[in-house]
């Protein structure tokens, strides 16, 4: 399958989705590409951020991305317990989603993801944006054992040039990808080499 089909009907529904960066703002450029498309197919999509909506809406205005009806943001959300109460929409984005789980331990964080699990059972989506590092290395491999697709931000540099690649290890009903796929930040957003393939 093509890498460029990576988008809102790229990713299977009932499923809760990590996508994680070590450092940078990559992933927050691709869940509201996703947000996008999905209010374009007549979704409702929930936003829970720690950030002002004011931020958000200054972000994700480049994708056509406006409050309305179908797109709802929780601004400045810090409490991970509470999750469950907020992801309405069809679509849930989480921004932060480790910043508003620091408090929990390896028990509670389970029983957390649970509870979003148990919310993509009727055909939701919810993604989750990760920054890696955040939580302890336990808690982040629960966080991808319990997510049903893994999508990852990765940056290389080189003597003078920085490389942009995009890893999709898991991804449920689809084989691992057997190689990582060159994106670049554009923009009006991310820019996949469609030459490149996964398996």
């Amino acid at each position: 399958m093509a890498l460029v089909s990576l988008g809102f009907d790229g990713l299977p529904r009932d499923s809760l989705i990590l996508v994680e960066e070590e450092l940078g703002d990559v992933k927050r450029v691709f869940i509201q590409m996703i947000g996008a498309e999905a209010i374009r197919q007549g979704k409702k999509v929930s936003y829970v951020t720690f950030l002002s909506r004011e931020d958000v809406l200054k972000q994700s205005s480049a994708f056509g991305l406006k409050e309305a009806e179908q797109f709802e943001v929780v601004e400045k959300f810090n409490d991970g317990s509470r999750l469950h109460e907020f992801c309405v929409g069809d679509v849930c984005i989480i921004d932060g989603f480790p910043l508003m789980n620091m408090d929990a331990d390896g028990v509670h964080m389970i029983a957390r993801l649970r509870s979003l699990l148990n919310l993509c059972k009727d055909g939701r989506v919810i993604m989750l944006a990760s920054d890696m590092g955040v939580l302890s290395e336990r808690e982040e491999k629960a966080m991808r054992a319990m997510s049903d697709g893994i999508i990852q931000f990765n940056t290389e540099k080189g003597e003078d040039h920085i490389s942009h690649f995009i890893n999709v290890p898991k991804m449920r009903g689809k084989p691992p990808a057997d190689k990582q796929i060159p994106f670049t930040v554009e923009e009006m957003g991310i820019s996949i080499d469609t030459r490149e393939r996964f398996a």
